[in-house]
């Protein structure tokens, strides 16, 4: 077994996959560590992606459990409203079967996956050294974490925790559903909201992201959902833990990079982050490649890679982030208020031929641009004073928050500035 690699990838999940999948193409010596016995499991995301990533990765259609088009979302405790597209918008995907086939893809360009193998810390020496629990080194030029927003290496390797994060916990449960159901509550589920989503095959997933105890957020709903018969048993351990609602202000240094939900690169709304570590190993690829080919100094790769995915990203970042604290600021009253309007806005939002299930922040800023248009004046009579506290906000929010730099979580580092 070999011990020295061009890139050691400490994260066998999709970002890391892929990211050794292109790096080995190029005849780039890479080896990913996985700390689990087995890929894709235990199972820790529900799953669901848009449209945009099934283009991106040429995602096989035996992969897709199950084709989302409408949705109910509603107060745990009143209002309900229903919105559905003309065609499916998020897709869920066997997340076990599709970690699966992309390691089978990186292997099958060349890395070596050696699963089973926790890393237990990361030195620089004339190369970075990776020690593994058990004893076990080995040598790397570059090494990637790509170990997922739960895990503790990105701290142990002095990168900090994360400015802002939420609690995400889920559950595997049999249900018979046939649309997914979003539910709110601003009391119940501060800072978030929970959900239940079809799998097919009378299973779902029932899950929370909370701002409080996520653990005892999801409890509670589990047992909500059933004493309304809208699920039976639980399938094996619920899982979870930390969300990033902003990114960790660093993400690369002295040959370490962080990608995927390690750096923090996950939506604000929603915690999802599958599309958007793609996005960032791509970029952070063509970076390992130009260093390895001596093109670019180790140094100047960390900077590349900060100003590259910060550059993809940061804007809609940053008006995801607005967007969370927005709902976060909604009152009970606002956010029942608030249901009413979403079915007339939500029909013309997915219809928009530019519409993504993973950009958030942009479906923001188009909800309003419909409000301001000379065709939304009828509901803009009908639900006035709504409207205009919800703008007001808005408009407090970006002003205050801009100001104490709240809004810049998502921005390069103080150290980074002006060297865009």
């Amino acid at each position: 077994m070999k011990k020295r690699f061009d890139v050691a990838i400490v994260g066998g999940g999709p970002i890391g996959c892929l990211l050794g999948a292109d790096l080995a193409s190029s005849g780039f010596d890479v080896c990913i560590f996985e700390e689990h016995e087995a890929i894709g499991k235990p199972l820790h995301c529900a799953g669901i992606v848009g449209e945009e990533l099934l283009r991106k990765l040429g995602i096989p259609e035996d992969l897709i459990l199950f084709e989302h088009k409408a949705a109910k979302f509603s107060l745990l405790e009143g209002a309900e409203v229903r919105i559905e597209a003309s065609k499916p918008k998020a897709f869920t995907l066997d997340r076990a079967e599709f970690d699966l086939y992309l390691s089978e893809l990186a292997r099958s360009k060349g890395a070596f996956i050696l699963t089973g193998k926790k890393v237990r810390k990361v030195e620089k020496e004339r190369h970075l050294k990776v020690k593994l629990w058990g004893g076990e080194e080995f040598s790397a030029t570059f090494c990637v974490v790509a170990s997922g927003s739960f895990s503790s290496l990105p701290k142990d390797l002095g990168f900090g925790g994360f400015p802002s994060y939420a609690f995400a916990y889920q559950a595997i449960v049999e249900s018979g559903i046939e649309e997914t159901e979003i539910y709110l509550s601003p009391s119940l589920l501060p800072g978030g909201f929970g959900w239940l989503s079809p799998r097919g095959s009378g299973e779902a997933s029932a899950g929370v992201i909370v701002r409080g105890r996520g653990g005892e957020a999801l409890r509670y709903l589990l047992k909500e959902l059933s004493e309304r018969g809208k699920i039976g048993g639980v399938k094996g351990r619920p899982r979870g833990g930390i969300i990033p609602v902003a990114p960790r202000r660093s993400s690369a240094k002295e040959g370490i990079f962080l990608v995927g939900g390690a750096a923090g690169q996950n939506k604000p709304t929603t915690g999802g982050g599958i599309l958007w570590g793609v996005l960032c190993a791509e970029r952070l690829a063509e970076i390992l490649k130009e260093a390895l080919s001596g093109n670019l100094p180790p140094e100047e790769a960390c900077r590349a890679y900060e100003r590259g995915w910060r550059g993809t990203l940061g804007e809609e970042m940053r008006r995801g982030i607005r967007l969370r604290l927005l709902f976060e600021r909604l009152r009970e009253g606002e956010v029942e208020r608030l249901l009413f309007l979403l079915p007339e806005i939500a029909k013309r939002i997915l219809e928009s031929p530019d519409f993504s299930f993973d950009r958030h922040g942009c479906l923001l800023f188009k909800a309003l641009r419909i409000l301001l248009h000379p065709s939304s004046i009828p509901l803009i009579l009908r639900k006035g004073s709504l409207l205009l506290s919800l703008l007001l906000k808005f408009q407090n929010l970006g002003l205050r928050e801009a100001a104490r730099g709240i809004a810049k979580m998502a921005s390069a580092p103080a150290a980074m500035k002006g060297r865009a």
